[in-house]
C-alpha cells in the first residue's frame, strides 16, 4: 500500500463528519484541510494536501459538477507543477472552462477552523 493511500485513509477518516456536515464545497476543503495541516501521522504537508483533496473527493459523487471542478483544478495544478519543474507543458490544453475553487489559497489560509498551527503554540 502507498503512503498515499494510507495518508488518505487517515485523514479522510478523521475528517469525514466534518465534510459530510460541510454544505458547500469550500466548506468541506477548509473541514478537510483543517484536520490535514500538520497533521501528526502524516508529516509531509504535500501529502497532507493531496490527502486531504482525497477525502473531500471520495464524498462526491462523480458524475457531479463539484467533482469535475475538482478534477479540473487538479489538472492545472499538476501542469503548473510540471512546468516549474522543467517539464515542457502546452498551455492550450489547459481547461479554463470551470470556477476555480481556489484549494492553494484556501490551504495557505492559516486560521481554517479559529485553530492555532503547532509552530503559534510552540515557537
Amino acid at each position: 500500500m502507498e503512503d498515499s493511500t494510507v495518508a488518505m485513509g487517515i485523514i479522510g477518516a478523521e475528517a469525514r463528519a466534518d465534510i459530510d456536515a460541510a454544505e458547500t464545497l469550500i466548506d468541506k476543503f477548509k473541514a478537510a484541510f483543517a484536520i490535514a495541516r500538520n497533521h501528526w501521522m502524516v508529516t509531509d504537508e504535500d501529502m497532507q494536501f493531496k490527502a486531504a483533496i482525497g477525502a473531500v473527493l471520495i464524498t462526491l459523487d462523480e458524475d457531479s459538477d463539484d467533482y469535475s471542478r475538482v478534477l479540473k483544478e487538479m489538472r492545472s495544478l499538476n501542469t503548473v507543477a510540471a512546468m516549474l519543474s522543467g517539464i515542457p507543458v502546452d498551455f492550450n490544453q489547459i481547461e479554463t472552462d470551470y470556477e476555480p475553487i481556489g484549494l492553494i489559497k484556501l490551504w495557505k489560509q492559516r486560521d481554517l477552523r479559529n485553530r492555532p498551527s503547532l509552530s503559534q503554540c510552540w515557537p
